[in-house]
């Protein structure tokens, strides 16, 4: 790249104008690059790197900022660690909070330091309680909070160490309630996962992208089938994903809809004599899979059920909702 950015000769190299001696090419790029031309638009390269910049020398120069500064922090608190360690203190206490006398001797020892390093108690300062932190940074009063409102992660809904239980103890006032779309996706995950056949079902749907998706070819076969069909080809299979269940709405709608265009792609997957026979028999199998009756019932009894879930759990995350109705 530097040659083809910076030669100016009137006889440039052959990498500047154009390569086709590709039978001796690992003679001729070891001989390229130790050329003085080379040399000198390698260094010229370099030299207007560091003098001119580049287009992410900010970008650059701030990554190294903050790793220098996590990298000073790290040493400190490997040095907190291993002396607890050497002498077999224990390191967690009642609280994990700085400034707290209850605190662990961990954080107790990197407050010991922090008095005789100013790097350290800015540190523990800026970040060391970031809730509290943000709370008086955004002139917000704990006291004043009436609610709060998370998803289940435990962190933040744990009833004894969460977010929520911490807020709690400093005003009771403050109650919990959990997040109603959040809470809808595990009462359908937890339903989906209760029942081995509804379970293999989804796997279906699963396995079908997977195989669909692992070629090009394929892909182009299935969407010539849903053009066939009359279906739009942006209905093609996708995949289940776990936790937002709107995707399985989606899944399982293009599934439904485009159930026969399937079929007739693993049909003439299976019967194309190009194709190999272990991308046939896979194929043959996943057929077989969507013949069932099962399968069927199951497609329609799961998309009228997703779909409504897809439009409450939407209807919950709207601007305009009103929690109080």
């Amino acid at each position: 790249m530097p040659c083809k950015l910076f030669s100016r000769t009137s006889s440039p190299s052959l990498f500047v104008t154009g390569f086709n001696d590709w039978k001796n090419a690992h003679i001729r790029i070891n001989e390229h690059e130790k050329s003085q031309e080379h040399c000198q638009y390698t260094k010229m390269f370099i030299d207007r790197s560091n003098v001119l910049g580049k287009i992410d020398t900010g970008l650059h120069k701030q990554f190294l900022s903050e790793k220098e500064y996590w990298v000073q922090i790290l040493k400190r608190v490997v040095a907190a660690v291993k002396f607890l360690a050497s002498r077999s203190l224990f390191f967690r206490g009642k609280s994990e909070k700085f400034g707290n006398i209850d605190n662990s001797n961990y954080m107790g020892v990197l407050e010991l330091i922090a008095q005789f390093d100013s790097f350290l108690d800015d540190h523990i300062n800026s970040i060391g309680n970031p809730g509290r932190e943000t709370l008086e940074k955004l002139s917000l009063d704990i006291k004043n909070c009436r609610g709060q409102s998370y998803d289940n992660a435990g962190n933040r809904s744990g009833r004894y160490s969460g977010l929520q239980a911490r807020i709690l103890e400093r005003n009771n006032l403050a109650t919990f309630v959990p997040c109603a779309a959040h809470s809808l996706n595990l009462i359908g995950n937890s339903a989906a996962e209760s029942c081995l056949m509804v379970t293999k079902f989804f796997g279906l749907v699963e396995e079908l992208y997977n195989f669909l998706s692992a070629s090009t070819q394929r892909w182009e076969i299935m969407e010539k089938h849903l053009v066939d069909e009359k279906w739009h080809k942006n209905l093609v299979s996708k995949r289940i994903n776990t936790t937002r269940w709107s995707a399985r709405a989606d899944a399982c709608k293009a599934f439904h809809l485009g159930y026969n265009s399937f079929r007739r792609t693993l049909q003439q997957i299976s019967e194309d004599p190009l194709q190999t026979m272990s991308t046939k028999v896979e194929a043959n199998g996943i057929l077989k899979k969507l013949n069932e009756l099962e399968t069927g019932i199951l497609t329609s009894f799961w998309t009228e059920i997703l779909l409504g879930f897809d439009k409450v759990n939407k209807s919950l995350q709207g601007r305009d909702v009103d929690v109080s109705r």
